[in-house]
C-alpha cells in the first residue's frame, strides 16, 4: 500500500464528492428512535475497529432490532467476524472502480428503501465523509474535524480527545455509556476455552507505520529469556504470512528449537482470539492483536514509541497490563513525512531486560493492574 498515493486519491475524491454533496445536500434530520438498519463505515486498521467495537456494541444493543452492516475493504473484512457484532460486510474495492460504484449504489438503494443509520468510523478520510453522506439513510454521523454539508452530525474531537474517547463521544448522540467490560464478557463467551500455560509474542505491525516495530534481535533474545525462566510455557509468535520468514528466523537466533510455534498465516484472526482466550501472557507492539488481547482480558506487556499509548487506549479496570512507552519529545509520529532521529527508531531504545521483568511480573500474578513503564 502506497499511503502517499492513497492520502492524494482520497483528498482529491473526498473533497471533490464533499463539493458536489455540499450544493444538493438536503436538511439536517434528527436522530432517529427506532432503524431498520446500521452501517458502520472503517476502511483502515483492524486496530482502531477493536478498539470502537465496544462503542459499535452498545449501538447495536440500543437499537436491538437493527441489522448491522459493516462498509469496508476487502483488507478488513476476512477479521470483521471475529468481534460478532455485524450481519454482514459490504466490500470496497478501490482497484476495481466499477465494482466499488455498484456496490454503493446497491447499498444507497437498499438503505432508501428504510430507516437507516449511517455511522462512518474514518476519521482522516475525505472520502469515508462523503460517502457517509451519500449513503444518507434517516441519520448519517460521522467523526469528523469539523462540519461537512451531507452530515446530519458530526462529532468533532477536542484538544484532550484520545482515539478511544473520540469513538466514545459517538454513544453521547445516542445518551447512552459504553461499558467495555459488557462487550468483553459477550465476546469472551463465544470462546469457552481451557486456559494453557502459553505466552503469545506479536512483533508485527501493518505496513501504516513501520516505526512501530522493535528489532528482530530483541524479540529473539526476549524468547531466550523467556525459556529459561519459564521453561514449562510454551511460546507463539502471531502474525500475518507475509511475516512467517521474519517469525521463523527470530525463533532461530533465539535458540529456542521446543514448545514455539510460528502460527503467522496459519490462523485466522477468530482463531488468534481463540488462542489469546487459552494464554497467560501477551506481549507485542501497538497493533491489531494487541488491542485485541486487551479486549479479551489476556494479560499484556505493549511497547510504545512512535505511537502514544495514552492517545491510543482507554484504560480497562482491573486489568493487568504493563505499558511501556519509549517517549520522545517528537512523539506521536505515527504519520509523520519527518526523518526519524534515531538510526534503528525510538522503540528500539527499550531494552530487552526490562520486557523480560514486565512479562515476568505478569505471569507470576504481581500486576492486578495497568502499570505505566516510561522510559
Amino acid at each position: 500500500m502506497n499511503l502517499k498515493i492513497l492520502s492524494f486519491a482520497d483528498a482529491l475524491a473526498g473533497r471533490s464528492g464533499l463539493f458536489i454533496s455540499g450544493i444538493f445536500s438536503g436538511s439536517k434530520r434528527s436522530c432517529p428512535e427506532n432503524v431498520d438498519n446500521i452501517v458502520i463505515i472503517k476502511f483502515l486498521g483492524y486496530g482502531s475497529l477493536i478498539l470502537a467495537a465496544p462503542v459499535i456494541f452498545a449501538i447495536k444493543k440500543h437499537y436491538p432490532g437493527a441489522k448491522l452492516i459493516l462498509y469496508t475493504t476487502k483488507n478488513l473484512q476476512p477479521h470483521a467476524g471475529m468481534l460478532k457484532l455485524f450481519d454482514e460486510t459490504a466490500v470496497l474495492t478501490p482497484e476495481k472502480p466499477l465494482h466499488s460504484i455498484f456496490t454503493l449504489f446497491k447499498l444507497r438503494r437498499r438503505l432508501s428503501s428504510g430507516r437507516t443509520l449511517v455511522i462512518n468510523l474514518e476519521f482522516l478520510s475525505k472520502t469515508a465523509i462523503f460517502l457517509a453522506g451519500f449513503l444518507r439513510g434517516s441519520y448519517c454521523l460521522s467523526l469528523t474535524e469539523k462540519e461537512y454539508s451531507p452530515l446530519d452530525r458530526a462529532v468533532l474531537p477536542d484538544q484532550q480527545s484520545t482515539t478511544a474517547t473520540m469513538y466514545d463521544k459517538l454513544l453521547t448522540v445516542f445518551k447512552i455509556k459504553n461499558d467495555t467490560g459488557e462487550y468483553a464478557e459477550y465476546l469472551n463467551s463465544h470462546y469457552n476455552v481451557q486456559p494453557l500455560k502459553q505466552i503469545i509474542i506479536a512483533p508485527f505491525c501493518s505496513n501504516l507505520s513501520l516505526r512501530r516495530l522493535w528489532n528482530n534481535e530483541k524479540w529473539s533474545l526476549l524468547i531466550s529469556h523467556i525459556r529459561t525462566v519459564f521453561p514449562d510455557y510454551s511460546i507463539s509468535i502471531i502474525g500475518a504470512p507475509s511475516d512467517r520468514k521474519s517469525a521463523q528466523k527470530i525463533i532461530e537466533n533465539s535458540k529456542v528449537n521446543c514448545g514455539i510455534h510460528n502460527y503467522c498465516g496459519e490462523i485466522s484472526f477468530e482463531q488468534t482470539a481463540i488462542l489469546m482466550k487459552q494464554s497467560s501472557c501477551f506481549c507485542g507492539i501497538d497493533s491489531a492483536p494487541l488491542h485485541l488481547a486487551r479486549l479479551t482480558a489476556l494479560p499484556s506487556v505493549s511497547l510504545w514509541g512512535a505511537t502514544d499509548p495514552f492517545l491510543l487506549t482507554r484504560e480497562i479496570p482491573d486489568y493487568p497490563e504493563i505499558i511501556i512507552f519509549a517517549r520522545q519529545k517528537c512523539t506521536p509520529c505515527v504519520h509523520s513525512k519527518r526523518k526519524c532521529p534515531f538510526p534503528e527508531g525510538c522503540l528500539n531504545l527499550i531494552d530487552t531486560k526490562i520486557v523480560m521483568s514486565a512479562v515476568s511480573d505478569l505471569i507470576t500474578g504481581k500486576i492486578k493492574a495497568r502499570k505505566n513503564i516510561i522510559c
